[in-house]
Protein backbone atom coordinates (compact mmCIF):
# COMPACT_ATOMS: atom_id res chain seq x y z
CA UNK A 1 0.00 0.00 0.00
CA UNK A 2 0.71 3.28 -0.77
CA UNK A 3 2.05 5.36 2.23
CA UNK A 4 0.32 8.85 2.55
CA UNK A 5 1.67 12.18 2.81
CA UNK A 6 1.04 12.48 6.88
CA UNK A 7 2.88 9.26 7.00
CA UNK A 8 5.55 9.93 4.95
CA UNK A 9 6.22 13.42 6.69
CA UNK A 10 5.84 11.80 10.07
CA UNK A 11 8.57 9.50 9.18
CA UNK A 12 10.22 11.68 7.44
CA UNK A 13 10.36 13.93 11.17
CA UNK A 14 11.40 10.56 12.76
CA UNK A 15 14.29 10.17 10.42
CA UNK A 16 15.44 13.74 11.27
CA UNK A 17 15.10 13.62 15.22
CA UNK A 18 17.49 10.18 14.69
CA UNK A 19 19.69 12.52 12.67
CA UNK A 20 20.13 15.28 14.98
CA UNK A 21 20.55 13.26 18.30
CA UNK A 22 23.54 11.55 15.84
CA UNK A 23 25.06 14.92 14.95
CA UNK A 24 24.97 15.74 19.19
CA UNK A 25 26.05 12.32 20.16
CA UNK A 26 28.73 12.80 18.20
CA UNK A 27 29.61 16.29 20.53
CA UNK A 28 29.18 14.00 23.54
CA UNK A 29 26.12 15.60 24.89
CA UNK A 30 22.65 14.93 25.50
CA UNK A 31 19.58 17.70 24.44
CA UNK A 32 16.69 18.91 26.61
CA UNK A 33 13.49 18.82 24.17
CA UNK A 34 13.84 22.75 23.36
CA UNK A 35 17.08 22.35 22.24
CA UNK A 36 16.04 19.33 20.25
CA UNK A 37 13.63 21.14 18.30
CA UNK A 38 15.78 24.12 18.13
CA UNK A 39 18.66 22.44 16.31
CA UNK A 40 15.83 20.10 14.78
CA UNK A 41 18.64 19.42 11.02
CA UNK A 42 17.43 19.10 7.43
CA UNK A 43 16.51 16.19 6.32
CA UNK A 44 19.36 13.71 5.96
CA UNK A 45 18.69 13.59 1.75
CA UNK A 46 19.52 17.09 1.92
CA UNK A 47 22.66 16.96 3.69
CA UNK A 48 23.73 13.84 1.04
CA UNK A 49 22.87 15.23 -2.07
CA UNK A 50 23.69 19.31 -1.42
CA UNK A 51 26.99 19.63 -0.18
CA UNK A 52 30.32 21.00 -1.27
CA UNK A 53 33.39 19.57 -0.11
CA UNK A 54 33.75 22.81 2.46
CA UNK A 55 30.64 21.48 4.00
CA UNK A 56 28.47 24.20 2.34
CA UNK A 57 25.25 24.02 0.14
CA UNK A 58 26.30 24.73 -3.24
CA UNK A 59 22.38 25.91 -4.13
CA UNK A 60 19.87 26.64 -1.31
CA UNK A 61 18.35 23.22 -0.73
CA UNK A 62 14.81 22.98 0.19
CA UNK A 63 13.60 24.10 3.55
CA UNK A 64 10.82 22.01 5.40
CA UNK A 65 8.16 23.90 7.63
CA UNK A 66 9.01 24.33 11.16
CA UNK A 67 7.88 21.65 13.77
CA UNK A 68 6.43 22.13 16.97
CA UNK A 69 7.10 20.97 19.70
CA UNK A 70 4.15 18.53 20.23
CA UNK A 71 5.02 17.09 16.72
CA UNK A 72 7.87 16.36 18.20
CA UNK A 73 7.05 14.66 21.38
CA UNK A 74 4.64 12.85 19.43
CA UNK A 75 7.25 10.84 17.39
CA UNK A 76 9.80 10.54 20.21
CA UNK A 77 6.61 8.40 21.71
CA UNK A 78 7.47 6.81 18.53
CA UNK A 79 11.20 6.09 18.71
CA UNK A 80 11.04 4.85 22.04
CA UNK A 81 12.80 2.09 21.11
CA UNK A 82 15.62 4.08 19.62
CA UNK A 83 15.40 6.99 21.52
CA UNK A 84 16.62 7.77 25.50
CA UNK A 85 14.56 9.69 27.93
CA UNK A 86 15.84 10.38 30.63
CA UNK A 87 15.44 13.48 33.12
CA UNK A 88 14.72 15.61 31.13
CA UNK A 89 17.30 14.88 28.44
CA UNK A 90 17.48 12.77 25.20
CA UNK A 91 19.88 10.92 23.62
CA UNK A 92 20.19 7.91 21.46
CA UNK A 93 19.43 4.70 22.90
CA UNK A 94 22.08 2.64 24.23
CA UNK A 95 23.73 6.47 24.99
CA UNK A 96 22.29 6.88 28.79
CA UNK A 97 26.14 7.48 30.17
CA UNK A 98 25.55 11.25 28.26
CA UNK A 99 22.76 11.81 30.72
CA UNK A 100 24.68 10.52 33.39
CA UNK A 101 27.38 12.49 32.67
CA UNK A 102 25.94 15.18 32.20
CA UNK A 103 24.16 15.49 35.51
CA UNK A 104 27.34 14.72 37.17
CA UNK A 105 29.55 17.39 35.97
CA UNK A 106 27.26 20.04 36.24
CA UNK A 107 29.11 21.62 39.20
CA UNK A 108 31.63 22.92 36.26
CA UNK A 109 29.24 24.09 34.48
CA UNK A 110 28.08 26.06 37.55
CA UNK A 111 31.58 27.29 38.31
CA UNK A 112 32.01 29.07 34.94
CA UNK A 113 28.71 30.81 34.81
CA UNK A 114 30.41 32.17 38.04
CA UNK A 115 33.45 32.99 36.16
CA UNK A 116 30.97 34.68 33.37
CA UNK A 117 28.96 36.99 35.86
CA UNK A 118 32.15 38.10 37.66
CA UNK A 119 34.38 38.57 34.18
CA UNK A 120 32.04 39.09 31.02
CA UNK A 121 29.74 42.45 31.91
CA UNK A 122 33.07 44.28 32.49
CA UNK A 123 33.29 44.15 28.66
CA UNK A 124 31.06 46.67 28.14
CA UNK A 125 33.63 49.39 29.41
CA UNK A 126 36.51 48.07 27.35
CA UNK A 127 36.95 50.38 23.79
CA UNK A 128 35.06 49.30 20.66
CA UNK A 129 33.72 46.25 21.97
CA UNK A 130 29.85 45.73 20.37
CA UNK A 131 28.30 42.66 21.64
CA UNK A 132 29.43 39.39 23.15
CA UNK A 133 28.02 36.36 23.33
CA UNK A 134 29.12 32.99 24.94
CA UNK A 135 29.28 30.08 22.52
CA UNK A 136 30.63 26.52 22.44
CA UNK A 137 30.06 23.48 24.84
CA UNK A 138 29.29 25.77 27.47
CA UNK A 139 26.05 26.83 25.76
CA UNK A 140 24.49 23.49 24.29
CA UNK A 141 25.36 21.43 26.62
CA UNK A 142 28.19 19.04 28.04
CA UNK A 143 30.21 20.89 30.68
CA UNK A 144 33.51 18.38 30.79
CA UNK A 145 36.10 19.62 33.51
CA UNK A 146 39.05 20.34 31.13
CA UNK A 147 36.58 22.73 28.71
CA UNK A 148 37.19 26.34 28.49
CA UNK A 149 34.60 29.41 27.79
CA UNK A 150 34.22 30.61 24.22
CA UNK A 151 33.69 33.99 23.31
CA UNK A 152 32.44 35.66 19.96
CA UNK A 153 32.99 39.26 20.13
CA UNK A 154 31.80 42.04 17.96
CA UNK A 155 34.01 45.00 17.96
CA UNK A 156 33.40 48.40 16.04
CA UNK A 157 34.69 47.85 12.36
CA UNK A 158 37.30 50.55 12.30
CA UNK A 159 39.66 49.19 15.54
CA UNK A 160 39.15 45.60 15.00
CA UNK A 161 43.13 45.49 15.94
CA UNK A 162 42.90 47.86 18.40
CA UNK A 163 39.68 46.54 20.36
CA UNK A 164 41.10 42.79 20.19
CA UNK A 165 44.21 43.85 21.95
CA UNK A 166 42.25 45.53 24.46
CA UNK A 167 40.11 42.48 24.72
CA UNK A 168 42.62 40.55 25.10
CA UNK A 169 44.72 42.59 27.66
CA UNK A 170 41.49 42.57 29.80
CA UNK A 171 42.01 38.93 30.41
CA UNK A 172 45.51 38.59 30.43
CA UNK A 173 44.71 40.74 33.60
CA UNK A 174 42.45 38.63 34.76
CA UNK A 175 44.49 35.47 34.90
CA UNK A 176 41.52 33.76 32.84
CA UNK A 177 42.37 33.84 29.18
CA UNK A 178 43.00 30.23 27.18
CA UNK A 179 46.66 30.39 26.14
CA UNK A 180 49.17 27.11 25.28
CA UNK A 181 48.36 24.54 27.51
CA UNK A 182 45.91 26.44 30.21
CA UNK A 183 42.54 25.47 28.91
CA UNK A 184 40.04 25.08 31.70
CA UNK A 185 38.19 27.52 32.71
CA UNK A 186 39.22 29.71 31.14
CA UNK A 187 38.08 32.51 28.35
CA UNK A 188 38.79 30.92 24.67
CA UNK A 189 38.63 34.39 22.75
CA UNK A 190 38.34 32.83 19.37
CA UNK A 191 36.12 34.65 17.31
CA UNK A 192 35.60 38.47 16.42
CA UNK A 193 34.14 40.79 13.55
CA UNK A 194 34.48 43.83 12.72
CA UNK A 195 30.68 45.13 13.34
CA UNK A 196 27.46 43.17 13.12
CA UNK A 197 27.17 41.68 9.62
CA UNK A 198 26.57 38.72 7.72
CA UNK A 199 29.17 35.97 7.22
CA UNK A 200 30.76 36.24 4.17
CA UNK A 201 32.66 32.94 4.22
CA UNK A 202 32.24 29.59 5.96
CA UNK A 203 28.31 29.15 5.96
CA UNK A 204 28.51 25.53 6.86
CA UNK A 205 27.12 23.01 9.79
CA UNK A 206 29.91 23.61 12.40
CA UNK A 207 29.54 27.18 12.09
CA UNK A 208 26.05 27.28 12.15
CA UNK A 209 25.83 25.23 14.57
CA UNK A 210 28.41 28.17 16.62
CA UNK A 211 26.13 30.81 15.84
CA UNK A 212 22.57 29.73 16.64
CA UNK A 213 23.72 28.31 19.99
CA UNK A 214 25.01 31.77 20.93
CA UNK A 215 23.98 33.64 24.11
CA UNK A 216 23.82 37.08 24.38
CA UNK A 217 25.93 38.43 27.27
CA UNK A 218 27.11 42.16 26.57
CA UNK A 219 25.03 44.35 24.25
CA UNK A 220 23.18 41.70 23.70
CA UNK A 221 21.00 43.36 21.07
CA UNK A 222 23.90 43.16 18.26
CA UNK A 223 24.60 39.25 19.23
CA UNK A 224 20.87 39.04 18.33
CA UNK A 225 21.10 41.25 15.40
CA UNK A 226 24.12 39.25 13.96
CA UNK A 227 22.22 35.69 14.45
CA UNK A 228 19.20 37.34 12.58
CA UNK A 229 21.43 38.58 9.63
CA UNK A 230 22.97 35.14 9.36
CA UNK A 231 19.03 32.87 9.89
CA UNK A 232 18.24 32.83 5.96
CA UNK A 233 21.84 30.36 5.24
CA UNK A 234 21.52 28.62 9.23
CA UNK A 235 17.77 27.71 8.66
CA UNK A 236 18.95 25.50 5.83
CA UNK A 237 20.66 23.36 7.82
CA UNK A 238 18.60 24.54 10.63
CA UNK A 239 14.83 24.76 9.54
CA UNK A 240 13.57 26.14 13.00
CA UNK A 241 16.35 28.23 13.73
CA UNK A 242 15.00 31.37 15.52
CA UNK A 243 16.52 34.16 17.45
CA UNK A 244 15.52 35.16 20.71
CA UNK A 245 15.27 38.75 21.53
CA UNK A 246 17.42 40.79 24.11
CA UNK A 247 17.48 44.27 25.34
CA UNK A 248 18.97 46.98 24.03
CA UNK A 249 21.93 48.17 26.60
CA UNK A 250 23.29 51.85 26.34
CA UNK A 251 26.87 52.13 25.66
CA UNK A 252 28.52 52.74 29.31
CA UNK A 253 29.62 56.90 29.48
CA UNK A 254 32.82 55.47 30.62
CA UNK A 255 33.44 53.26 27.34
CA UNK A 256 32.44 56.57 25.14
CA UNK A 257 35.00 58.50 27.27
CA UNK A 258 38.09 55.83 26.58
CA UNK A 259 37.07 55.80 23.14
CA UNK A 260 37.63 59.46 22.68
CA UNK A 261 40.77 59.28 23.53
CA UNK A 262 41.49 56.80 20.93
CA UNK A 263 39.32 57.88 18.30
CA UNK A 264 42.09 59.80 16.81
CA UNK A 265 44.52 60.02 13.84
CA UNK A 266 47.24 58.78 16.07
CA UNK A 267 44.80 55.49 17.24
CA UNK A 268 43.90 54.88 13.98
CA UNK A 269 47.42 54.39 12.70
CA UNK A 270 48.16 51.83 15.61
CA UNK A 271 44.66 49.83 14.75
CA UNK A 272 46.27 49.64 11.01
CA UNK A 273 49.95 48.94 12.69
CA UNK A 274 48.10 46.20 14.54
CA UNK A 275 46.38 44.99 11.94
CA UNK A 276 49.46 44.26 9.90
CA UNK A 277 50.92 42.77 12.67
CA UNK A 278 48.23 40.52 14.25
CA UNK A 279 47.25 39.28 10.56
CA UNK A 280 51.37 38.13 10.39
CA UNK A 281 51.03 36.39 13.41
CA UNK A 282 48.33 34.49 12.51
CA UNK A 283 48.70 33.41 8.80
CA UNK A 284 51.57 31.53 10.24
CA UNK A 285 49.28 29.04 12.00
CA UNK A 286 46.28 27.00 11.32
CA UNK A 287 43.56 29.48 11.56
CA UNK A 288 39.98 30.17 9.70
CA UNK A 289 39.42 33.18 8.57
CA UNK A 290 42.03 36.13 9.20
CA UNK A 291 40.93 39.67 7.27
CA UNK A 292 39.86 42.85 8.04
CA UNK A 293 36.35 41.85 8.51
CA UNK A 294 36.57 38.83 10.37
CA UNK A 295 39.17 37.14 12.69
CA UNK A 296 38.62 33.12 13.68
CA UNK A 297 40.56 30.55 15.27
CA UNK A 298 38.74 27.56 14.78
CA UNK A 299 40.27 24.69 13.35
CA UNK A 300 39.37 23.94 9.76
CA UNK A 301 40.94 20.62 9.76
CA UNK A 302 39.22 19.51 13.39
CA UNK A 303 36.29 21.06 12.28
CA UNK A 304 36.27 18.88 8.85
CA UNK A 305 37.50 15.96 10.37
CA UNK A 306 34.15 16.38 12.76
CA UNK A 307 31.80 16.57 9.93
CA UNK A 308 33.40 13.87 7.61
CA UNK A 309 32.17 11.64 10.76
CA UNK A 310 29.26 13.15 10.84
CA UNK A 311 27.91 12.82 6.94
CA UNK A 312 30.73 10.76 5.47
Amino acid sequence: MKSTPATSAADMLKDRILFTLKFVDLQQTPLTLGQLRNFLLNEPAVFQSGLTPAFEFAKPPPVPAAVSTDEIRQALVELSSQVQQQEGLLALAGRTELIREYGRNLKYRDHREALIRKFVPRLQLVPFVRGVGVGGSHTLGFPKPESDIDLLIILDPEFLFLGRLLVTLYFQLTGYRRHGAKIRDRFCLNHYFAGTQTVRTEKDLYNAMEYLRLRPEVFGSEIVHFVELNLSWIRQFFPNAHADPSFVQAQPRLQKLLETVCRNPLGRRLNQSLGRWQLRRIRRGEHAVADQLELSFHSKRRKFEFLKRFLC
